[in-house]
């Protein structure tokens, strides 16, 4: 099917291919591996740096960005249709660097610019490995971890099988390695996330 307008017609079929994996992964016969999480990642493209980069080209200035309608929200203010439960914001620094001290009034495009970040700056690399726990990492940036970090509980019996229970963005200060933002967020309120975001983004469409 043709694109009428690819900027949303992406992000509706990007959110429909979650929603068909995930109606007809639990169905499927055992022996076939599920790849739930490995699709999410590769639809944050999508549903956050696609939607991200389109509403970048209608600004002169990064700050002035605008998604829809109340994207400046604070974040403790949303409510739990967001999915924000399952973050654990370490640090996070705004627009100009600033580090914001009380992480419950990071407005929600902040939190968007960041996690952009961390997916766009990255470099695809294993980086470290446990016995028990191992974390992939997408990149450096001298020496420091830079992107996504991918942490799952192997099973001793079935080393084999794997649960990934959540993901560790970063973003760092390329000249200083300051760390701007690191959160850690369960792979279930990340898809809650980020299809929301999406679908708020859609919404526009009609507002034009």
């Amino acid at each position: 099917m043709l694109y009428e307008n690819v900027e949303y017609d992406f992000i509706e079929r990007t959110i429909e291919i979650i929603k068909q994996y995930n109606g007809n992964c639990y169905t499927a016969p055992p022996q076939y591996e599920k790849y739930s999480v490995t699709l999410l990642l590769n639809c944050l493209v999508g549903l956050l740096i696609f939607p991200f980069e389109n509403k970048r080209r209608a600004v002169d200035k990064l700050f002035e960005i605008k998604f829809f309608d109340g994207d400046n929200t604070n974040i403790n203010t949303l409510d739990e249709s967001w999915g924000l439960t399952g973050f654990e914001i370490e640090t996070i620094h705004d627009f100009k660097h600033n580090k914001i001290e009380d992480i419950k009034t990071t407005p929600l495009r902040v939190l968007i610019y960041r996690l952009r970040n961390s997916i766009a700056h990255s470099r695809w690399q294993q980086v470290e490995n446990d016995k028990n726990i191992s974390i992939f990492y997408d990149g450096y940036i001298k020496g420091n971890k830079q992107g996504i970090g991918v942490i799952y509980q192997t099973d001793e019996k079935e080393p084999n099988k794997s649960k990934i229970n959540a993901l560790i963005f970063t973003d760092l200060n390329p000249d200083n390695n300051d760390l701007r933002f690191k959160a850690k967020i369960s792979v279930k309120s990340l898809e809650i996330f980020i299809i929301k975001f999406a679908s708020e983004i859609l919404k526009t469409k009609y507002n034009e």
